[in-house]
């Protein structure tokens, strides 16, 4: 059933769409599931980078460890996309969880049996994250096929809400992790995380998958090769797609500077910045609520243009910012309309790919999205020996507000 039927089939229901969505059996599957392994994998990312500074006592490899993970995204998610195009995306998403399982096991085991291998944390964590990627691809496809159309914006806001929600418990789950008599332990919070996702997600109704006509024995490239006919042809999915490259570069900018400025310049306790960025947390959530609401009052390209226009004033404001409170004011709105923003690009995708190809198309929009934030994040680190850290944060106002100019003189401002 694809989700043209569905819409057919709910037509005759006069009811709330957000209590419609509420009903709907295989979301509620998909959002748990989704808690589950959002819980699991921030545990994940906090014990990590503890363990390996423990054994090593070094900072130079902790940031490579983040290097190696940034890399499957870059360079695997395309690849990634044509997989969960091909195959079953159940079974496919229950599978990389199941990998994922004995990833962790493994490391687990070697640690636990004095093999502290440096070089297998490097391999685990990067086919951790590729699979992690996996994760993310096939959920995105899943939702398109079990979700109704009409209702994607709203199912996405409650995900994005889960994604929020748990990176503001983030502080919490550390020292939960810190009291932990063996750090390696958490690693066992992440298997049986990732294990109740399995059993949640084997709930989830069988559904066809939407297959093209095809020639057979279809290489790969071939198959990338549609994905990207697709998306040059989708001309307003491919301009988001631009726009977004320089959107994130900007956030990259943003991101990386913040607790640096925030302590070099204000000199605040670690109690402070866990507050403000609570507070970026808050309007994270707010946002995710209030998208499904907003969303109905104005059309999605003026949705996504304003939220553009916003996130460039909050970058303004922590450029003027003298004081603990504007810091906190940037934040709040940057995690506000950066969730706006992502909510729509991520449902506008979905409404617009055919079924069969929503795998490669994220996979495609996915590295591209991330194409610019390994460079920002690099070239903010030195301008920022050489200038002002504030004079950052006003660049990246700047070109926000160009990104939005542009972004009016395109066709996207009158996207429905």
């Amino acid at each position: 059933m694809n989700n043209d039927d569905i819409k057919e089939d709910l037509s005759d229901f006069n009811l709330d769409e957000t209590k419609l969505l509420w009903r709907q059996k295989n979301f509620l599957i998909l959002l748990l599931g989704d808690l589950l392994i959002s819980f699991g994998s921030k545990v994940y990312e906090l014990v990590l980078p503890l363990l390996i500074y423990k054994l090593t006592k070094s900072s130079i490899i902790m940031g490579t460890m983040k290097a190696v993970e940034f890399l499957p995204n870059l360079l695997l998610a395309v690849f990634i996309g044509v997989l969960v195009d091909r195959t079953d995306r159940k079974r496919f998403l229950i599978y990389t969880l199941f990998i994922q399982i004995i990833l962790l096991s493994t490391l687990y085991i070697s640690i636990k049996s004095g093999h502290k291998y440096i070089s297998l944390f490097y391999v685990i964590g990067f086919f951790f994250m590729a699979l992690f990627y996996c994760y993310d691809n096939a959920m995105t496809s899943i939702v398109k096929d079990v979700i109704p159309y009409n209702l994607l914006t709203s199912a996405n806001s409650k995900f994005s809400f889960i994604s929020t929600f748990i990176g503001i418990i983030g502080p919490a789950i550390s020292g939960f992790i810190l009291v932990l008599s063996n750090l390696e332990d958490g690693l066992l919070i992440t298997m049986f995380a990732l294990l109740g996702g399995v059993i949640v997600f084997s709930f989830l109704k069988s559904h066809k998958k939407q297959v093209e006509a095809k020639r057979e024995n279809q290489s790969i490239l071939e198959d990338i090769e549609e994905g990207w006919i697709e998306l040059r042809r989708n001309h307003s999915l491919w301009l988001l797609t631009l726009i977004v490259v320089f959107t994130n570069a900007t956030s990259g900018l943003f991101d990386s500077m913040v607790i640096f400025f925030a302590e070099d310049s204000f000199h605040l306790s670690s109690f402070q910045l866990g507050l403000v960025f609570s507070i970026a947390g808050l309007g994270g959530l707010i946002g995710s609520l209030s998208t499904d609401y907003i969303s109905k009052k104005l059309k999605l390209g003026k949705l996504i243009g304003i939220a553009i226009f916003s996130i460039g004033f909050a970058y303004l404001i922590m450029y003027f910012a003298s004081n603990i409170f504007l810091i906190a004011l940037s934040l709040f709105l940057e995690g506000i309309f950066n969730s706006i923003f992502a909510i729509c690009i991520y449902t506008y995708r979905q409404e617009t790919t055919p079924s069969h190809l929503i795998g490669r198309i994220s996979g495609i929009t996915g590295a591209m999205f991330m194409v610019g934030v390994p460079l920002s994040m690099f070239g903010s680190g030195w301008i920022a020996s050489i200038i002002n850290t504030k004079y950052l944060f006003l660049g990246a106002a700047i070109l926000n507000l160009l990104i939005f100019i542009v972004y009016r003189k395109l066709s996207l401002w009158k996207l429905t």
